[in-house]
């Protein structure tokens, strides 16, 4: 059991330190949407939530800018399809999403 139990821990930690950018990247992004719609359940007014989330911006991965962060923030606040969205389930659809399209970039092996 103990092997099997290390054996595990091993593949784990191994497995989420040799995570793609991207994986990481999406991540963030999961992230900084459930921080948006969270400060606009709170009501907090746009500008703000934008402020709450602009540290993102000194992480230096890629597509985490301030056009990413001023969209995901009106996307939450004003689009009609986001009105109800946050907590953890919006966080990993939001994730997946960005995994989804970063998948989208391959290619088949010539």
């Amino acid at each position: 059991m103990n092997r099997f139990f290390l054996a595990l821990m091993m593949f784990v930690t191994f497995s989420v330190s040799a995570a793609p950018i991207d994986t990481v990247t999406c991540r963030m992004e999961g992230e900084i949407f459930e921080n948006i719609a969270r400060a606009r359940d709170r009501g907090m007014a746009p500008d703000a939530a934008y402020k709450n989330v602009s540290g993102y911006l000194r992480s230096g991965y890629e597509g985490i800018n301030e056009a990413f962060l001023k969209g995901a923030v009106n996307m939450i606040y004003f689009d009609p399809e986001f009105a109800q969205a946050g907590g953890p389930l919006f966080r990993r659809r939001m994730t997946e999403r960005c995994i989804e399209n970063a998948r989208q970039k391959f290619q088949p092996l010539q």
